[in-house]
């Protein structure tokens, strides 16, 4: 999922609601960061449209470790 980045007062479909720092060496494949994700964020599992971003294997590797956290539900 890309994001784009707005001020609040503007329409938007996401909101940051948590940035979590990632334990570990590993980076993890798509499914792991999804269960990270839905083990961590804390969001509504019955709400469409959360969604998580996690950082690229470079950015990782250049130390990285945010799992960040969107509530798609419109404000």
């Amino acid at each position: 999922t890309r994001f784009r980045t707005v001020v609040c007062a503007d329409d938007h479909d996401y909101r940051l609601v948590r940035a979590l720092t990632v334990r570990g060496e590993r980076f993890r494949d798509l499914r792991g960061w999804s269960r990270l994700g839905t083990a961590r964020c804390g969001l509504p599992e019955d709400r469409i449209g959360n969604a998580f971003a996690w950082p690229t294997r470079t950015a990782w590797r250049a130390g990285d470790r945010f799992l960040l956290c969107f509530d798609g539900e419109r404000p």
